[in-house]
């Protein structure tokens, strides 16, 4: 094993993610749509969230099944969700008419946070 990997892959971190994105997806009732019918932003922001907690729940299984590059898979899988996120958050911010029901600012620090940990993941995942 190299680097970071010899200790083991993070299991903890996918599994959190997974739970976190997961719930907000799946289990928080979000609609995908107001009064007019479905609204595209909406759509797109439960599916990035569920999309992501499907990726991180397969990179917590690579992660427990001990996989050579786990953290790296972790990594990857984070900065995709990290740029799901960002798409949303642009989007809402540009759309004059509807936004997320999430602060900008609140959405801000999600995407710096899972961004700064998919950087060190996909650094460690490297090494």
């Amino acid at each position: 094993m190299q680097g970071g990997e010899a200790q083991g892959a993070d299991v903890l971190g996918p599994i959190l993610s997974a739970l976190i994105f997961g719930y907000f997806g799946f289990f928080a009732g979000l609609s995908t749509g107001d009064a007019s019918g479905t609204v595209p932003l909406y759509l797109a922001t439960v599916w990035v969230l569920r999309i992501s907690a499907i990726l991180f729940a397969a990179a917590a299984v690579v992660a427990m099944l001990g996989i050579h590059r786990a953290t790296l898979i972790s990594g990857l899988v984070s900065a995709v969700a990290t740029l799901g996120l960002l798409a949303v958050t642009v989007w809402s911010v540009a759309d004059q008419e509807r936004d997320i029901a999430v602060s900008p600012l609140i959405m801000a620090i999600c995407i710096a946070w899972n961004g700064y940990c998919a950087a060190r993941a996909i650094r460690d995942g490297l090494r």
